[in-house]
């Protein structure tokens, strides 16, 4: 299964729980980017215990995977974890990034159908309030909404960051990462639900 991740250290990326990723795979392939591909060993992964279906939709959708420390085209695109409750919101520009589908014409087996490069489009933030009238199930403690507008994430997009350029402590700019793809219905006018990634959650 492919699926996008954020790597979120030297030795650890975090992806959607529900890609199925375990220490049974004895390494992970990683395209860092659009060119670099690194293949690394996986030492463990991380699930929350609270990681379940809820009438087949995923909660808690968080995977941390750790593998052997990769080399420099890993450790220089490690994004921060956010640890501001109150963003994302309506003034945050927030972005997807990932390979998936890139046309619904075409069958999911078509190889055509998905980007071969890597993506990233601009998504708008979505109120809870709204997001709920297409996801009545939507957990607003541990996840999020974006996406609409005709522009969003789709299938191959699963576990990709949901990120937006803010401030930091020293009026620095730097890249968060708020969420990874969980579920949606690949629909442009539609939001996506991302699994919220905060530095508790992760922790």
């Amino acid at each position: 299964m492919v699926c996008g991740g954020a790597v979120i250290s030297r030795n650890q990326i975090v992806t959607a729980a529900h890609c199925s990723i375990s220490t049974d795979d004895p390494s992970l392939q990683l395209s860092i980017g659009s060119n670099i591909e690194n293949t690394v060993e996986i030492l463990s992964v991380h699930r929350p215990p609270s990681y379940r279906s809820d009438n087949g939709v995923p909660v808690d959708d968080i995977l941390v995977v750790e593998f052997q420390s990769g080399g420099e085209s890993i450790t220089s695109n490690v994004v921060a974890l956010n640890t501001n409750a109150s963003l994302p919101n309506l003034n945050t520009e927030l972005f997807v990034s990932g390979y998936g589908r890139i046309s619904i014409q075409r069958d999911v087996d078509d190889k055509r159908a998905n980007s071969q490069t890597l993506r990233t489009v601009r998504v708008p933030f979505v109120p809870y309030q709204q997001c709920r009238t297409p996801f009545a199930s939507v957990h607003t403690k541990t996840a999020l909404c974006a996406g609409g507008k005709n522009m969003d994430a789709c299938q191959g997009d699963s576990g990709g960051p949901l990120w937006g350029w803010v401030r930091n402590e020293r009026n620095e700019s730097t890249v968060m990462l708020f969420g990874v793809v969980s579920y949606g219905t690949c629909n442009a006018h539609r939001t996506t639900v991302y699994a919220r990634c905060s530095q508790q959650a992760i922790d």
